[in-house]
């Protein structure tokens, strides 16, 4: 079989060697354009990333010294109620030993914990675990879940040489169009300079979608009238941070990423383009950060495609779906998309149209319970622009978030009220994490189970000790052996 990627990125060089891995025997090839830049000034992730690499024989550690990269145990969001207060969407502790987990069990005490905290109106910041070392900038790479940041261009750099070394055929060239037969399956690839036949095709062309939006002229399912962010302005700094998070700030229209990297940091204003311009942008990002030098800008738009399969193609990343960057889920949904389809492997030959349905209907629902979470972080308090104070009018919940939204007024929030059916990255933890940040519960009417006591009190005995045990995160990148 010969498969063929179009595009390079990370979403490009992941998708080849996930190929290789899954095809050992076939021959695959990824088409690149020298032309085309790399979108990111910085990329973060999701913990995902970790038992991916794992799985494609990546070591994180050597993926961190070849990308200027970092450790992420969550997201620190900044002035969202606009009152310069800031709280963390930590990832998970995940060691069974921990008092977190009851009695070694399924049964996960932490979201008993957050609501008790939340009932009892004490800090996140002061009584969990992650903020509580993260803010003091460290990390626990064994107990703690946790993420990478890293610079996108040496990623992808660094992906490409791997995959080159176990096999896989790299062509820089430019698409130009392909051949179909009758059925409408790609049969030819034409670039500037090659003519390749193909087997299968995976889609990894970014924005460009050239061939689920292009060539098959999906139906488009458009998220801005839920999320209305359209332009990014990036400005990467020299600034360095030990910092083991991004940071998400609030802005009077929209928010600010920063990304520390071990050599700079990656920046960008996400912004509505219906109330400023690119312009008045650099301005108001001047009157909080010092070095303010424009990259580039980005258009987007949020939505997905209905299919990420359809014939013998399938779209990967930004080509058929991109809901934004607040939670860092574009590498999460590729990965998503390339752990699914090891499930669906035989159909890649069989073309079994109920088969390719399930696998569509699965990337789609997954996409749109991100976005529900992601809509969530919008309902702040901020009322010091138009665009805040009207966001709420302008800007329909999804379908299915009133529902979500009517047990978090009514303290009722559980594993019931979110999305079914989904591999989302956010649960029920990452709910409470936002709902308790953004002040969300009035009464503080949260229904608890019953647990131990013991289990509370090993918490609290636990937490004490945390902050002098924890391993510094500059020590952790500065004893890096690059």
């Amino acid at each position: 079989m010969k498969i063929v990627i179009v595009g390079g990125g990370t979403a490009g060089w992941l998708t080849a060697l996930y190929a290789k891995k899954l095809f050992k025997n076939d021959h695959i090839t990824l088409i690149e354009s020298q032309d085309i830049p790399i979108i990111g000034v910085g990329e973060a992730t999701t913990p995902h990333i970790i038992d991916f690499l794992e799985e494609l024989h990546i070591d994180f550690v050597d993926v961190i010294k070849n990308t200027d990269g970092t450790i992420k145990n969550g997201i620190s969001f900044e002035d969202w109620n606009g009152d310069g207060k800031k709280y963390l969407h930590g990832f998970s502790v995940r060691n069974e030993a921990n008092p977190f987990v009851l009695d070694n069990s399924k049964s996960n005490f932490y979201d008993v914990y957050l609501r008790y905290l939340i009932q009892n109106k004490l800090s996140f910041l002061k009584n969990t675990y992650t903020p509580l070392i993260s803010y003091e900038n460290k990390i626990n790479l064994k107990n703690q879940s946790f993420a990478l940041h890293f610079d996108a261009s040496k990623l992808s750099n660094y992906l490409s040489k791997l995959s080159i070394n176990r096999g896989i055929e790299h062509i820089i060239d430019e698409y130009e169009c392909c051949e179909q037969d009758e059925n409408g399956f790609i049969k030819k690839i034409k670039t500037k300079n090659h003519l390749l036949d193909v087997d299968f095709v995976f889609d990894c062309s970014g924005f460009q979608k050239l061939f689920i939006g292009n060539l098959f002229k999906d139906r488009w399912i458009d998220y801005q009238n839920h999320l209305p962010m359209k332009k990014a302005v990036l400005f990467p700094t020299k600034i360095t941070s030990s910092k083991p998070y991004t940071t998400a700030r609030a802005m009077k229209y929209g928010w600010v990423f920063e990304i520390p990297l071990q050599n700079r940091t990656g920046r960008g204003y996400i912004f509505d383009s219906d109330y400023i311009s690119i312009d008045q942008a650099c301005e108001e990002l001047k009157t909080v950060y010092d070095e303010v030098e424009p990259l580039r800008t980005i258009d987007f738009s949020a939505g997905r495609f209905t299919n990420s399969w359809i014939k013998n193609c399938i779209g990967l990343g930004l080509s058929t779906n991109f809901v934004e960057p607040l939670e860092s889920t574009s590498i999460f949904v590729t990965i998503g998309q390339l752990k699914l389809l090891k499930k669906f492997k035989e159909n890649i030959c069989n073309q079994d149209e109920s088969e390719i349905k399930k696998f569509n209907n699965i990337i789609g629902n997954n996409n749109d319970a991100i976005l529900k979470f992601i809509y969530l972080h919008y309902l702040t308090k901020r009322n010091d622009s138009n665009f805040w104070l009207e966001f709420k009018d302008k800007n329909i919940p999804p379908q299915g978030m009133d529902l979500i939204l009517t047990d978090i007024e009514n303290g009722q929030l559980n594993e019931n009220s979110l999305p079914k059916n989904t591999s989302s990255a956010f649960n029920l933890e990452s709910y409470l994490h936002i709902c308790n940040g953004l002040e969300m519960y009035s009464e503080q009417n949260i229904n608890l189970p019953i647990f131990p006591n013991h289990h509370l009190y090993s918490m609290i005995l636990h937490l004490d000790q945390v902050k002098n045990n924890e391993l510094s995160h500059s020590i952790f990148i500065s004893k890096l052996d690059k």
